[in-house]
C-alpha cells in the first residue's frame, strides 16, 4: 500500500496520466508477488523460530533450506510465467497498447 503510493506520487509528477495508469493496472500483480514471497519469507521465519526454541537446530536448517530453494524456485516459476503471459494477462485486465507497454517496462 505504501509502495503503491510513493510510486504513484512520484510518477504523477510527470503530469503523465498514462504512466499512473499503467502503474495503477500493474499493482495487483506486484502485490500478488509481494504475498508469494512473503508465503515463503514470514511462515519460514514463524516455523524456524519454533523449532529453535525447542533445540531442534537440525530441522530448522532443512526448512530454513526448504524455505530459501522454494522462494527461488516460486520466484523463477513467477518470472517465466510472467515472461510467457505478459501480453494475454495484460490484455486480460483491459489495458490498451499504450497501458501494456508501460506495465512491461515497470515489471
Amino acid at each position: 500500500m505504501i509502495y503503491n503510493l510513493t510510486d504513484t506520487f512520484f510518477i504523477a509528477q510527470t503530469q503523465n496520466a498514462n504512466l499512473v495508469a499503467g502503474i495503477t493496472l500493474c499493482t495487483p500483480l506486484f502485490s500478488m508477488m509481494i504475498a508469494l514471497g512473503d508465503m515463503f519469507g514470514l511462515g519460514g521465519s514463524s516455523a524456524i523460530s519454533r523449532l529453535l526454541g525447542k533445540k531442534k537446530y537440525q530441522l530448522a536448517g532443512r526448512v530454513n533450506s526448504f524455505c530459501f530453494y522454494g522462494a527461488l524456485l516460486l520466484g523463477i516459476i513467477v518470472m517465466i510465467c510472467l515472461f510467457a503471459f505478459k501480453k494475454t494477462g495484460f490484455e486480460s485486465i483491459r489495458g490498451d497498447t499504450q497501458h501494456i507497454s508501460i506495465c512491461q517496462c515497470f515489471l
